[in-house]
């Protein structure tokens, strides 16, 4: 095989992952933008000063001297009305704005939450989004970009409908594996809930702040 033709193996290799991918690149695109808009925005907005504050304050005393269940339950809750929204939105013809919309806020309020801990506290600030913060929502974020393509993906099957000449699909069918799919989402979701109680439990009496 000459050298052409392997580059151009490759490049078809490329091109065919961005077009099989497309869907989820772009949300992840967003959620990046979100992140990079948050961090600039904590720097030039006492807004989102205020937010970050509001949301690092509120992190806190969800878990400081609370239990495992507790701190389970609030960290389940918080990520489960997140990804009903997405659902929700999903299952409106809507969806296809909305969602990349949400996961760019999505980045947004982690970019001003991680900016706020790491700019204020320094140091204790960075250990604290790395062994508490950034390993859930690692989890968190993989698992709701893929909801999200899900979600787009279900919605433009509604708009689909309103196109003429179009072939009427089966929803049902395509709503069953839609619920089949978030149900997955959903047992990512409890994971990342157990490890975020269990390190929280953990750790978070190592850190003060004042």
């Amino acid at each position: 095989m000459n050298k052409s033709a392997i580059l151009n193996f490759n490049k078809n290799n490329i091109l065919g992952f961005l077009r099989d991918n497309k869907t989820t690149i772009m949300l992840t695109a967003a959620f990046i933008i979100g992140i990079i808009v948050g961090c600039v925005s904590y720097k030039n907005s006492t807004v989102a000063v205020k937010v970050a504050e509001w949301l690092f304050d509120y992190f806190l005393a969800a878990r400081q001297g609370r239990g495992f269940i507790k701190i389970f339950a609030y960290s389940f809750e918080m990520r489960f009305l997140v990804l009903l929204l997405f659902f929700l939105c999903g299952a409106s013809l809507m969806g296809i704005v909305i969602v990349p919309l949400l996961k760019m806020a999505s980045g947004f309020f982690y970019g001003i939450l991680c900016a706020h801990i790491c700019s204020t506290y320094l140091l204790k600030g960075i250990a604290f989004n790395a062994l508490i913060v950034i390993p859930v929502a690692a989890v968190f974020v993989i698992a709701l970009v893929i909801a999200a393509g899900k979600s787009i993906r279900f919605s433009f099957e509604f708009a689909k409908l309103t196109f003429p000449n179009s072939r009427p699909a089966n929803l049902f069918l395509i709503f069953k594996d839609y619920c089949g799919y978030y149900l997955i989402y959903l047992s990512a979701i409890i994971g990342a809930s157990i490890v975020d109680a269990l390190l929280s439990k953990a750790l978070i009496s190592y850190f003060e702040f004042i």
